[in-house]
């Protein structure tokens, strides 16, 4: 469907229901770009009904919105970690843009000790507090944001006609779904999903599709993990003005500062951002960038895995997950390959190993001037992991985690070895090391994880200089042997001889 018959059916309608996916930034964003789409159709007020919100809670957001109390006061009047615990920022934005409009608020969401974990309970709440909100305030318009199976048509929509119908109103209604992996699916098959934003179901029903299934359960993932989102660009469906920047303008901003930081100069914008909607990305990189089967073959490997990489050839950035963490790495990989000119090609497996740990080194470092409190993995955890996995079955991918930390903690006691000046850096690696590609990716990924957040803690407490961290992201060590050199030689220069039984410390 059109932009148009979207708007034309949402400004008919009383009642707007917004399917929502509750750790999705964009699904959030729509409620809002919606009103502001239809704020030239009509002069009626705004009503936002949200699921985040209880019934009971009204007074305490009453009391938000007029500024009585501030959020960490709010958060704690309706015990917010507790009753929803949903990324905050992502809702805030909601009670601002109605504060700054003059729509009322509303809580839709019932008692959780009287949910029984029943969706029909819920229903149920939810339509009674619509049905009395349009009957008190019959002027308003009513935008309901609540969870994906509440707003399927048979339930909270027929529930709350039923109840207005009970109680002698007449409204008229439309749902607006969001991001229906069946629908995505069925468009890739027709080659149509890059060019559809808008679907109609139904007389009364419409699906908008602004972000890649994956995502979609990525970001639930991600909320899981903590992990900070980047900003959702939902440009060509219901753009607005707050929505100026889509992944390649963000990872643009993170090679900035970066860059800024480090005080480099120069031009630093020729990159291509790919992400995980791109399903034409392996095709792009055949027929394009002109790459070698065996080339997209190691790349399909990664993502796989759900790795996001950097491929200097063509100066490619692949978003395996859409997260502040995964595009400042990529960006710093950009940035160190731009300064470090073409990778050298090595015929050392040796050479390889501490090339492609290096980067990463520098790669975990510059997320870290974009998100400080990114963690990686340190010596006790590699310990703990070990203890942890040895006690019990593993399926694939824990096997693999397995390998690669029983690896990693072999380079580690070579590492304390050379600190204590009892042993030279090895002279080659145990060949079942390189078996397995991604295992072998593991590795390198853990061991520059590691020195990573090592030379950022020496960084920030100036015992490392901004010139000696540029000269690291200039270096193309393309002589045998110099990446393992400065691979020990910034152990050495973080770390220093430990005492013989000092246990591992987390940073």
């Amino acid at each position: 469907a059109t932009r148009e018959a979207l708007l034309r059916a949402c400004a008919a309608a009383d009642i707007i229901f917004v399917g929502d996916y509750h750790t999705l930034a964009a699904a959030q964003r729509v409620p809002i770009q919606l009103i502001r789409a239809l704020s030239d159709r009509g002069r009626r007020r705004w009503t936002l009904a949200l699921e985040m919100l209880q019934v009971e809670d009204q007074t305490a957001a009453n009391r938000y919105m007029a500024g009585e109390i501030d959020d960490e006061g709010f958060l704690r009047a309706i015990d917010y970690e507790n009753a929803w615990g949903f990324p905050w920022p992502n809702f805030r934005r909601l009670f601002a843009f109605a504060r700054e409009t003059g729509a009322r608020v509303i809580g839709i969401n019932c008692n959780p000790k009287l949910r029984e974990n029943s969706l029909e309970q819920r229903d149920i709440c939810a339509a009674m507090a619509i049905a009395m909100e349009a009957k008190s305030h019959p002027d308003r318009k009513i935008l309901v944001l609540d969870g994906d199976l509440h707003v399927a048509l048979t339930h909270l929509p027929t529930r709350t006609a039923h109840m207005l119908h009970d109680m002698g109103i007449r409204r008229r209604w439309v749902i607006v779904y969001q991001n229906s992996e069946t629908i995505h699916w069925r468009l890739v098959e027709q080659g149509r999903e890059r060019e559809t934003g808008i679907v109609r179901l139904g007389p009364r029903e419409f699906c908008l599709q602004t972000t890649h299934p994956i995502a979609k359960y990525q970001s639930f993932l991600n909320w899981l993990e903590f992990e900070e989102e980047l900003r959702p660009s939902m440009r060509g469906v219901l753009a607005d003005e707050d929505d100026e920047e889509d992944a390649p303008r963000q990872v643009q901003r993170f090679v900035d500062t970066i860059r800024r930081t480090l005080e480099i100069r120069g031009d630093f914008t020729d990159f291509t951002v790919y992400t995980i909607g791109d399903l034409h990305y392996l095709d792009d990189l055949r027929d394009v960038h002109v790459y070698t089967n065996e080339e997209i073959d190691l790349v399909f490997i990664q993502i796989l895995k759900g790795e996001s990489h950097f491929l200097p050839e063509g100066n490619l950035i692949y978003l395996a997950n859409l997260t502040v963490n995964h595009a400042a790495e990529e960006a710093a990989h950009y940035i160190n390959a731009k300064l470090s000119g073409p990778a050298p090609a090595v015929d050392s497996p040796l050479d390889d190993f501490y090339q492609r740990t290096m980067r990463e080194v520098l790669g975990f470092f510059g997320s870290k001037i974009i998100n400080p409190q990114r963690l990686a993995y340190l010596d006790a955890d590699f310990e703990g992991i070990a203890r942890e996995l040895h006690r019990r079955r593993v399926d694939v991918q824990r096997r693999d985690l397995r390998k690669i930390t029983r690896h990693v903690l072999r380079h580690l006691e070579i590492e304390r070895g050379v600190l204590r000046g009892k042993r030279r850096p090895p002279s080659r690696l145990p060949r079942e090391q390189f078996r397995e590609f991604s295992v072998y990716l593991g590795i390198v990924h853990a061991l520059g994880y590691r020195l990573g957040t090592l030379l950022y803690a020496a960084f920030e407490k100036e015992r490392i200089g901004t010139g000696e961290v540029r000269d690291l992201f200039s270096q193309p060590w393309r002589e045998p042997g110099s990446a393992q050199a400065a691979y020990f030689g910034l152990l050495r220069r973080l770390q220093g001889p430990p005492p013989p039984e000092q246990a591992a410390e987390r940073l």
